[in-house]
This record gives C-alpha cells, structure tokens and sequence, in this order.
C-alpha cells in the first residue's frame, strides 16, 4: 500500500486550517480515518503518574467504548509503554511494542479490546509534558495488511512535525488571536513562510520565512505603496477573490508555484459576521522538496560551534527568549548573549532568518560585497 502526496497535502491543509481557526479536529480525523478499513480513529491524553486517559477527539468510536476506557481499561494499556519510548513525532503499530500472541494473553485484550472487535493499531506521540501524552490513533476492526499498518505509520511520521506545532498552537490559544498576533515562529519551525494580509493587500504579520519570501521576490513581492502581490497570476488571482468584501469564494485554495507550495486561508475573525470586517487571508509558503538542515556534528565540524552554542542557535530559531534560556540552562543572560553573538560571528549570519535557513535548512549565508 502506498499513500500519495496528495493525502499528506490534504492532511497538511487540514492541520493549518486548525491553527487558524478555519478547520475543525474531526475534519482531520475523518480524512486520516479513512485510510485503513473498519478504522476509528482518536486524539487522546494518557498520564503515566496517575494511570488515566481519555480520548479528546474521535471518529467511528462509539461513547460507550471510549467511557469504558476512560474509567478503567486505560491503565491496562499495554501498547502505553511502548509509546511512551517512543520519540514523539514517530509513528508507529501496535506489533512494534506487543506481539499479538503477548497480547492475547492480557485482560485488555480478552475483556475490551477483543470483545469490542478491536484488532490492529496504529499511533503516535504528538507531545509529552511531564507524564502526560498527547496521542493519536487508528484502530481497526480487523486484520489488516502489515503494509497497510506499516504506510500509515510512516505517514503519521511525515505529518508529526506539523501536528505537533498544530496542537501546541491550539492549546496556547492560536484560534483566539488576532491575525496580526499569530505566532509565525511555529510554521519557521517547521519550513513555512506566513504572512496575514486584509482587504487592501496590506501585510498586517509575517514570520521570518514569510519576510524572506518577500525578500527574494520569487513568489510574492511589496509594491512601493506597500501592497502585496503574489508573482503567480493564477495565484494572485484567487488571492483578489478571497479578498473581497462579499465575494463568495472556497476558504481555501492552493497551488503551486516557482516550485513551491502557496495555501490560501481566509480567516474569520469573530464567529459573528460584522458589516464592517473586511476580509483577512493568510498565505503559508512552503518548498515542493525541504533541503535537510544541518546536524550538530555538521554544525560543529563546519563551524566550530559549541554543544552550549548550538543548543541556544536551535531553541533561538524555534521562538526561544534570552530570558528563558538562561533560566533554563542556569546561566546568565549575558551569557546567553555572548553565546548568540559567538553563534552569529561563527557562521556569518547576520541575522535570524539567515541562521533559521543555514541551521534548518542548509542554506548558507550569501557573502557581504566588497565595499
């Protein structure tokens, strides 16, 4: 079995949608469940410290069987543990933790698993805090293929990277700010420029990669009155529709161009429609094919950076403070300081975007002009 482009570009959609309040859990959920036969599939919680959990969003799950669960059968869990070890982000089967023979042995299986025509499994870590896990799950009602298991793992690890900055974007609110007070560092993190634009093509936000884009002129571009447009007319086009007062138009729409991905979403600020709201839409710009960032030993070896230097470069890119990296580590925030400047002067960048593109994506800084 093999899984196309298009279902992770469609699982991808759904995940920004989320974040930007355009797009619902069980949206997702239905387009993952879909995936494997007699599937049902679920975001769910555990605690290891105090043995519970519970599902938080589910598709084809009857009420019944996740109350069950909840109040007892959660603790008796026997693939927790295996994915507890796991790194988040992985996605894994339920034979990677427990033989089916194991399993048939266990009181899970024989009284609620078994009874309830629950056969295989496929899951993941979405993130860890402290002894809770967030989760998500297929769950099938009869034997499936291992390859069928086994691709749709490797497309949860593929879509991990994006649910987890979804799901932390969420939980800090995401859907209840503004536009202009989106969080952009969470999409650098993940390879996607956003810029939030209105109705008179003005930008109200942009991340790092969204004012890189802008920058390089390749995709989208600023007039002199400060307007923007997009380089693809096709593009450019469907952003017009989108922003105008009125204008029935899909809420969201993507193509390609210049070899890279353009997602258009038309965010709603307020559940309230109101007369004088003018249309906002964001655009999320990500590359066809994402070049490999570098690894630590690379960024050692290439360019002399300390285990200390790097590990403040990597949470700098990823939205950390100078303040909340020294009380992390217990140094200084002059040594933080001086650890960014020695980071800056090693590898020639000069400014954040810059380190954000060498670091994650292996591009190196262009060379200042000879004066």
């Amino acid at each position: 079995m093999s899984i196309s482009q298009q279902v992770d570009d469609r699982l991808i959609d759904s995940i920004y949608g989320i974040v930007f309040g355009e797009a619902r859990w069980d949206t997702f959920l239905t387009e993952l469940n879909g995936l494997l036969p007699g599937a049902g599939t679920s975001l769910f919680y555990h605690d290891a410290a105090r043995a519970e959990g519970s599902s938080q969003f589910h598709i084809n799950m009857d009420q019944a069987w996740i109350d069950t669960y909840t109040r007892y059968y959660c603790r008796l869990n026997p693939w927790i543990s295996g994915l507890n070890a796991t790194p988040t982000g992985q996605g894994a089967i339920g034979d990677d933790f427990i033989s089916h023979d194991e399993l048939s042995k266990t009181e899970f299986f024989n009284d609620f698993w078994h009874r309830s025509e629950g056969h295989g499994a496929v899951g993941m870590a979405i993130l860890r805090e402290g002894s809770r896990s967030f989760n998500l799950s297929i769950t099938t009602t009869r034997w499936t293929d291992p390859e069928e298991s086994r691709a749709c793992a490797a497309l949860l690890t593929r879509i991990g990277p994006h649910l987890k900055r979804a799901f932390i974007a969420v939980e800090a609110g995401g859907r209840q700010k503004t536009p202009s007070e989106l969080d952009g560092r969470l999409f650098d993190a993940i390879g996607v420029g956003v810029l939030v634009v209105n109705a008179e093509r003005r930008l109200l936000s942009a991340s790092i990669l969204g004012e890189a884009a802008i920058e390089q002129g390749a995709v989208l571009s600023l007039s002199p009155l400060g307007m923007l447009y997009l380089a693809d007319k096709a593009a450019d086009d469907r952003l017009a529709q989108m922003l105008r007062y009125g204008q029935e138009a899909e809420r969201q729409q993507t193509v390609l161009a210049d070899g890279r991905k353009i997602t258009l979403l038309k965010l709603e600020k307020s559940p309230q429609p109101r007369f004088f709201e003018r249309p906002v839409v964001a655009i999320l710009i990500e590359p066809h094919q994402r070049p490999e960032g570098l690894s630590d030993e690379r960024l050692r070896g290439d360019f002399g950076l300390t285990q200390a230097e790097i590990r403040v470069a990597r949470a700098l890119i990823s939205g950390g403070s100078v303040a909340g990296l020294a009380a992390e580590t217990s140094r200084s925030r002059e040594t933080i300081r001086s650890q960014i400047r020695s980071v800056y002067m090693k590898t020639g960048a000069r400014k954040q975007v810059e380190l954000l593109r060498l670091i994650q994506f292996g591009e190196r800084p262009a060379e200042m002009p000879d004066e």
